[in-house]
């Protein structure tokens, strides 16, 4: 009676489960058996069936638009951790601040062969290049919308796209690029949300931190294979512009992308534009599909038709003559050197001459845009030249984009007459011309003016240009300097009345730098590759009881694990912050130092935190110097279950050759202890289960002891079904797998631990 009138309202065939003589003789107890026989009738007939025979169907457009369905708490949760920033609003933000794509530019790239091989033939990848002021993001702009457009017509193509920008935290980094990407993605096809609810259910936060880039990837390859979309547009715009170490995990990825190691690359058609510095760019990007901007022929009517655009406001303006305007057309073809951006300067230079300066002025122009910076420089006043050059050199190490009164403490600006230090900040900004910008940040309750380079290729400028004209410290000693300030400030700040009362209102409005020297003195730190000097000059800040340091870490909050009361360890601090020279330091330095100590609330040792953050450096270090992977004296967690928790197959191998962890490991095994097997598969890290059942040849079915549990159904209980599945795959691919005799998985356990490679 169920399908009564199903194929007047759709052609289709009702295979039905016959279990009643009629509705007056009922045969419950037959139901189910019939049932099963419909269905492997049904499943049999479908088999029968020529697959060339099946016709596609467009998918048919729903006649009224329903409510979507409420989100349930958990993937609110996620996609609200996922969220980094929207593309969308990103890429309108660089229209509204550069101005609209002109009309009739980018265009020509649509019909070149580069492009069309590109979307027609595998690989997929292009990597479209050109030095700064070429163009690049307004060509990003331009292809990330023809693409979109393609996507609204077509129901199997989607289009994501991330606008990299080094100014801004949440849009430079690897993981930023990912989150946002996935987050895309997940828009575009909502079920791809269960792709990462298992690994957040286990990870929550820590799943989209910079930690996490392989997790993150590996997720991202998934929800690629798992979409509907036959087609996905990607653009990434900017990939220069990215943190140095994230880009290269990044182009780590992409090399192997280029050497066919995503499976499910068919789908993924993928454009990075870029300079072609770094290095490791065009190194990691050499089997990538290449156009380069700047030689395309094409490109030269962009030029011209933005120079025009450029003229006809200051034409009517100026009421410039033939002759001018063709002088004007004629000189910045020669000296703009096809760059965009240095039009753009000079036109709005021009805009502020009068007209009878103005045939001199054109004389005057600079050539290229190093010539520009060059030029702003040397117009600076003599009194000047200190604090202009303090403000530059801020804005090139910060971490963060500075605030006007953040910046006004770093360079030290003092009031002058009627103004405001953060008047004369303001000015010293503005005698910088296109080097700096002052951009508005505006909050729910409030608008913080910060400064940035105008342009990336102020900074490089800076960076690299042997000409330029105020002269100063290297990048690896403007760090230092920057470290040193900032450790002070944080001692000034411990000084403050309001630390013991915990007034950190009082605290941020007396001192405007405090938030940037919590959250960045020690990413200034880490860049260093000498911290002799730090060391020194910052000798209170690193003692063993340092009162700033307590201060600094109760002002900046790692988690619920911290102590109040007493000052992390160095230690602990280098392998919480993944401070390499810092732990150097340390073993280096303290020859009474206590490998094993604890702190926190939960009393966990350094080499516990390193193993959280997964860090083999800081790691291999510590088992070098004798710590102990497995001390545990007030904590109930040792730092091979947080290595089982968060690491990976490579870095728990070198666990097991130290002493104590292989010594624990062979006890453990001897036992048929299926403890850490547990640890493993709650964590749902798929290498550690690898590690100890492939690698150790340990039976999943073992017991906790202290739970009564096997990894199986620890495995169940957390929702990790993969997990599941890898744990009981048949012994013929996984090879040492299951339980075997005493002697022989004695003999298996100790190969593994003794070998030189840690494995069979």
């Amino acid at each position: 009676m169920e399908a009564a009138g199903v194929m007047d309202t759709f052609p289709c065939l009702v295979i039905r489960g016959i279990c009643d003589y009629s509705d007056s003789h009922k045969n419950k107890g037959w139901q189910e058996y019939a049932a099963l026989v419909a269905a492997a009738y049904a499943k049999e007939l479908l088999t029968s069936i020529p697959p060339q025979l099946l016709q596609p169907s467009k998918r048919r457009k729903a006649q009224k638009p329903t409510a979507p369905e409420p989100l349930s708490p958990e993937v609110d949760d996620c996609l609200r951790e996922m969220f980094v920033t929207d593309s969308s609003l990103d890429r309108e933000g660089i229209l509204d601040a550069k101005g609209d794509i002109c009309e009739g530019t980018c265009e020509w790239i649509l019909s070149t062969d580069e492009l069309q091989t590109w979307d027609q033939n595998p690989p997929h990848l292009l990597w479209i290049s050109a030095p700064p002021g070429m163009g690049k993001t307004f060509m990003s702009i331009h292809l990330s919308k023809h693409f979109e457009a393609i996507s609204k017509e077509n129901s199997g193509v989607a289009t994501i796209f991330f606008f990299c920008d080094s100014k801004v935290e949440s849009r430079n980094t690897a993981v930023s690029i990912l989150r946002s990407l996935m987050h895309q993605l997940i828009s575009h096809q909502p079920s791809l949300i269960n792709t990462i609810i298992p690994q957040w259910k286990q990870q929550s936060q820590r799943l989209f931190q910079e930690a996490s880039f392989g997790a993150l990837w590996k997720l991202f390859e998934d929800m690629i294979a798992k979409s509907e979309f036959k087609t996905i547009y990607c653009v990434i715009d900017a990939l220069d512009e990215c943190e140095a170490n994230s880009l290269s995990l990044l182009l780590r990825k992409f090399e192997r992308l280029s050497r066919g190691h995503l499976g499910s690359y068919p789908k993924l058609r993928l454009i990075c534009l870029s300079r072609r510095y770094p290095e490791n760019i065009p190194e990691a990007l050499l089997l990538f599909a290449k156009m380069e901007l700047d030689s395309m022929t094409a490109r030269k009517e962009d030029i011209n038709q933005f120079i025009t655009s450029q003229f006809q406001e200051l034409a009517q303006k100026k009421r410039l003559s033939r002759e001018m305007w063709s002088s004007l057309e004629q000189t910045f073809r020669k000296k703009s050197e096809g760059t965009f951006l240095w039009i753009s300067f000079m036109a709005q230079d021009l805009q502020k001459q009068r007209l009878l300066d103005f045939e001199a002025s054109l004389e005057m122009l600079p050539a290229g845009l190093d010539a520009v910076y060059d030029r702003i420089l040397q117009n600076i006043d003599f009194e000047k030249q200190e604090m202009i050059r303090g403000i530059l050199y801020w804005v090139l190490v910060a971490k963060s984009p500075l605030t006007i009164p953040q910046l006004c403490e770093a360079v030290d600006i003092e009031p002058q007459g009627f103004l405001t230090r953060e008047n004369v900040c303001i000015e010293l900004i503005k005698c910088c011309g296109h080097l700096l910008q002052i951009k508005d940040k505006r909050n729910r309750s409030y608008t913080k003016q910060t400064v940035t380079f105008l342009h990336q290729s102020a900074k490089d400028y800076l960076m690299t240009s042997e000409r330029r004209q105020i002269t100063g410290l290297a990048l690896p000693q403007l760090h230092e300097h920057a470290t040193i300030i900032l450790i002070r400030y944080l001692e000034s700040i411990s000084s403050h009345p309001g630390i013991e009362s915990r007034q950190w209102r009082d605290i941020m409005k007396d001192f405007p730098m405090a938030d940037y020297a919590i959250q960045n003195w020690h990413r200034h730190f880490d860049t260093l590759e000498d911290i002799t000097q730090v060391m020194q000059q910052g000798a209170r800040f690193f003692e063993k009881d340092s009162k700033a340091r307590l201060t600094w870490q109760n002002l900046c909050s790692f988690d619920d694990d911290d102590d109040y009361y007493s000052p992390i360890p160095l230690l602990h601090l280098s392998a919480r912050l993944l401070l390499n020279r810092l732990t150097e330091w340390c073993l280096r330095s303290d020859r009474e130092l206590d490998l094993e100590a604890e702190w926190g609330i939960s009393q966990h040792t350094a080499l516990f935190y390193a193993c959280e953050k997964q860090q083999e450096y800081i790691i291999t270090l510590l088992l070098d110097a004798g710590a102990n992977a497995v001390a545990a004296h007030c904590s109930h967690t040792n730092a091979l279950e947080a290595a089982l928790s968060y690491c990976n197959r490579h870095i728990l191998h070198i666990l097991a050759q130290s002493e104590s962890c292989r010594n624990f490991l062979i006890e453990k095994g001897s036992k048929e202890d299926g403890s850490l097997i547990n640890v493993a598969a709650e964590s749902a890290n798929e290498d550690a289960c690898r590690f100890l059942i492939e690698d150790l040849g340990w039976d999943p079915n073992w017991q906790n002891g202290r739970v009564g549990q096997s990894a199986l159904s620890s495995a169940l209980e957390n929702g990790h079904m993969r997990k599941v599945t890898m744990l009981y795959v048949p012994r013929s691919e996984h090879g040492i797998l299951g339980r075997f005799p005493g002697q022989e998985h004695y003999y298996n356990l100790a190969v593994v631990l003794t070998s030189p490679t840690g494995s069979a």
